[in-house]
């Protein structure tokens, strides 16, 4: 587990997220902590329910042994392709997610990825993450930082040496011109 959290998926509507605010949790006491998810999202995303529960079944994700820690490989790749999935529902017509998040999912999909599989992968990671450092108003620091990393890795994956030296010298640039307490708080992040 390269991040410390995997993809969290609930059994009932297959929604799939490694944010956990994006889930409705109960408390002791019985209070709720409601989702952030925003109700066209939900929507959107009921909308999607059967081919979600479809790519459980097909990935055999759901077994007797899914909630066991670790997670094996396969259940691993199918959750956060589940998760890209579930980010993909919610960017339509923008109503949640974001392109760095289904770039994102798909990034970490390659670790447990067949090696068959990780062309199409970086594929979408490299269209993905593209778009965001085209929309670099929408995102934070953190978000373009990951951006530019995962652009960089990419491209040394794909033996592209000369757009990877090109994505280290904007991404030098972008960390130049940041100040210096979020470069601070740069360096902790996973």
């Amino acid at each position: 587990d390269a991040m410390g959290h995997l993809p969290i998926v609930c059994t009932d509507c297959y929604l799939c997220s490694i944010n956990v605010a994006d889930f409705s949790a109960h408390v002791d006491g019985g209070d709720t902590i409601k989702s952030v998810v925003p109700e066209d999202a939900k929507l959107l995303l009921s909308k999607s329910m059967k081919n979600r529960k479809k790519m459980m079944e097909i990935g055999l994700v759901m077994g007797d042994d899914f909630f066991c820690n670790p997670r094996g490989p396969v259940a691993c790749l199918n959750l956060f392709l589940l998760a890209e999935s579930c980010s993909r529902s919610m960017a339509v017509n923008r109503a949640c997610s974001s392109p760095f998040w289904i770039g994102y999912h798909n990034y970490w999909a390659m670790k447990y990825a067949s090696f068959d599989k990780k062309d199409h992968l970086i594929n979408n990671c490299r269209t993905w993450m593209t778009q965001v450092l085209n929309e670099k108003a929408n995102y934070n620091s953190c978000q373009l930082s990951k951006a530019y990393f995962i652009l960089l890795i990419c491209a040394i994956s794909i033996q592209k040496p000369k757009e990877a030296a090109k994505i280290n010298a904007d991404y030098a640039a972008f960390m130049d011109a940041l100040p210096q307490n979020v470069k601070d708080g740069l360096s902790g992040v996973d």
